[in-house]
This record gives C-alpha cells, sequence and structure tokens, in this order.
C-alpha cells in the first residue's frame, strides 16, 4: 500500500504537552522503509563477519522478513488527527517513524487504517530518559489510561460515524 505520509500518533496523558517532530514525506514509504532496512542488515552483516573473523570463524546470517513496514493510511490520519487531539486534550502529535517491527501492518495492507501510541510517562519525567516498555523499569502513569480509552473510543464513535476512507 503505498501512502504519501506516515504519521503514526502520540497521544500524551493530560500535563504533557509533546513536541512537534518532523513528518516524513515520499510516495511509497513501504519501499523506503525497506530500503533503510536493507542498509541496517547490511551493515549488521559486516559487523558480524568481523567479530566472527576475530575469532578465525566465519559468520553465515539469514535475515527472515517477517513484518513489513507499518505505514498508516493517510487519508485515515487526517481523519483521525483532529479526533485524538480532542481525545487527548490537545496533547497528541506525530511522531517520526521508528525501525520498530509491529504485526500491525498485516491489517493496514488489507484495510484503511492507522497505528497510535499513548504517552504513559509521567508528567514529571522527561519522556527522552524514560525507560522503554520491555524494561524492568517500565513505569505506566496509570492516568494515561484514561485518555487512552478515551482516545480508542473516540476513533471509534468516529470511524463508525463516517464514510469509509478508501
Amino acid at each position: 500500500m503505498a501512502a504519501s505520509r506516515l504519521t503514526p500518533m502520540t497521544v500524551a496523558r493530560p500535563g504533557r504537552k509533546l513536541s512537534r517532530r518532523n513528518v516524513t514525506e515520499g510516495s511509497d514509504m513501504s519501499s523506503r522503509m525497506r530500503a533503510a532496512t536493507f542498509a541496517c542488515t547490511l551493515t549488521a552483516f559486516a559487523a558480524f563477519a568481523a567479530i566472527a573473523a576475530s575469532a578465525n570463524a566465519k559468520a553465515d546470517v539469514e535475515v527472515i522478513e517477517l513484518d513489513d513496514p507499518l505505514v498508516n493510511n493517510a487519508k485515515m490520519v487526517a481523519r483521525m488527527a483532529p479526533v485524538l487531539e480532542r481525545a487527548a486534550d490537545g496533547n497528541a502529535q506525530p511522531v517520526n517513524q521508528t525501525g520498530a517491527a509491529e504485526d500491525f501492518s498485516f491489517f493496514l495492507n488489507e484495510v484503511p487504517g492507522m497505528f497510535f501510541n499513548v504517552g504513559v510517562v509521567p508528567a514529571d519525567q522527561d519522556p527522552a530518559k524514560a525507560a522503554p516498555n520491555h524494561s524492568p523499569n517500565f513505569f505506566l502513569d496509570e492516568k494515561s489510561l484514561v485518555v487512552g480509552v478515551r482516545a480508542l473510543a473516540s476513533v471509534t464513535v468516529n470511524y463508525l460515524a463516517g464514510a469509509k476512507t478508501d
């Protein structure tokens, strides 16, 4: 699926204002993301080969591509961005693409949709310094659950009330 804009949204909990980040433009984001992944893979292969060579060994590595790049439907993002802004009391912002794998991409290959995150870092902490999701130090500010439920319910009601996005 080609998209003109990749714009995952992050919804912050009340009291936390997120900074606006650049949104990547492109006619075929999926191809651009695959090319970037391929470049990173080549770099990793070179590192594996060097490490193996340092031990008089050879590295045989096979990459199995499991998930497609997650590319949000531009029309759905344009339609839902104001909905998320309202649900998060003005604290929703587009964020840069990431290289993380996400199986939600398979749904987006079949139907128009969008993926968004809910910010869960406490208001008194710097999100850049917060522990990531899979860390034993991860902490979820439970106030963000209200924002997440409101965001998901608002997006659902808006989608069901309106015309389909192609």
